[in-house]
């Protein structure tokens, strides 16, 4: 982490201080977090869905990535989950650039952070985004760029990466990749589909989503700065849509993370459940449940139930994570994090794309 103060362009909080970022989020959009859009509309409801699902038993997530000094894991963790997104509903699984949206997105801050969801509403406008291979992810060359932006790069300004910009980023002008999405006609703000939904790969464009929903209720987070409502997360509905729609992108508290080697993660680790706590973008690719032999997270070679129903008092069992700290991380590149008590706020900013 760069121990530093930025500008969020009309804000300066120091790196680590999220709230402070939030709070002017609030007050310069008036944006009240769990109004904007509606959740997604599960196939399975609460008495049907399976006992455990990983979606990458069916081919439809890629590898896995790495972030590097770059704090661009809000646009991997959306990338990701639209190539899933796409793979279920077409059968084919592409690797698509992050890099466009972290480059090119000046709605957020690069390597110094930002939000899932306007990465969706950017593949939402251009109409999808070019090929992995085609623009390859560079930390250190985004880091550099962003540090451009900050005054402390020593090779870039805030000019050369403006000319940079405008070699590698899609024209705003482009009327075929739906400039006419504007904050006003925005997903974010309207919970309307698509409107520039299409098949673009013949212009090189691949994985346009129809749009995205969040698999249970987003945390109430007042206007005001007053704080978010996080206590009453629906977890059976994030279970529901996560078998349903396939995976998910979660923002959660991995300030205490690093160490992490295998197992259940619970919340005895000590990580925050509070929206204000969220530092970090991982996402959830399944689920399973437990028979309740393994309550101290020690392992997870636990045998499952055969079914479960919202009749269940207490919910035992994981979530399947997949980070962007590369395969070395973790269960190679994976975590498991408990069900039962919205762990680390898993549950808080569980978001889903559709085709």
């Amino acid at each position: 982490q760069k121990q530093k103060q930025y500008t969020l362009r009309s804000a300066s909080c120091d790196w680590y201080d999220i709230s402070c970022y939030l709070r002017w989020l609030w007050n310069t959009a008036g944006i009240q977090f769990g109004s904007i859009v509606g959740t997604m509309e599960p196939k399975f409801d609460a008495n049907a869905y399976p006992n455990s699902i990983d979606w990458r038993d069916y081919g439809v997530v890629t590898q896995v990535r790495s972030q590097g000094n770059c704090g661009a894991c809000w646009a991997i963790t959306a990338v990701e989950t639209v190539e899933s997104a796409h793979a279920i509903a077409t059968g084919t699984l592409y690797d698509l650039s992050e890099a466009e949206i972290i480059t090119c997105d000046e709605s957020c801050e690069m390597c110094s952070g930002g939000w899932p969801q306007n990465a969706f509403e950017w593949v939402m406008k251009y109409g999808g985004l070019p090929l992995y291979n085609s623009f390859a992810y560079d930390g250190e060359k985004l880091l550099a760029l962003t540090n451009g932006l900050d005054g402390t790069s020593s090779s870039w300004t805030t000019d050369s990466v403006k000319a940079y910009r405008e070699q590698v980023c899609p024209a705003s002008s482009n009327d075929n990749h739906g400039d006419s999405r504007d904050k006003e006609d925005s997903y974010w703000n309207n919970g309307g589909d698509n409107k520039n939904y299409a098949d673009n790969s013949g212009s090189g464009r691949y994985g346009n989503i129809k749009g995205y929903g969040y698999a249970t209720d987003r945390c109430i987070c007042y206007s005001d700065g007053s704080g978010c409502g996080c206590q009453n997360q629906n977890e059976e509905l994030a279970v529901a849509n996560l078998a349903s729609h396939g995976p998910a992108v979660v923002c959660v508290d991995a300030a205490l993370w690093q160490d992490y080697t295998g197992g259940i993660m619970t919340a005895d680790i000590g990580c925050g459940s509070e929206f204000m706590d969220v530092n970090h973008c991982v996402q959830v690719v399944g689920y399973a449940f437990t028979d309740g032999s393994n309550s101290q997270g020690q392992g997870a070679d636990n045998q499952k139930k055969d079914s479960r129903d919202s009749s269940s008092k207490k919910r035992e069992g994981y979530w399947i994570v997949r980070n962007q700290w590369g395969g070395y991380w973790g269960m190679n590149g994976y975590a498991y994090v408990a069900m039962g008590d919205n762990t680390c706020g898993i549950l808080n900013d569980m978001t889903q794309a559709y085709l």
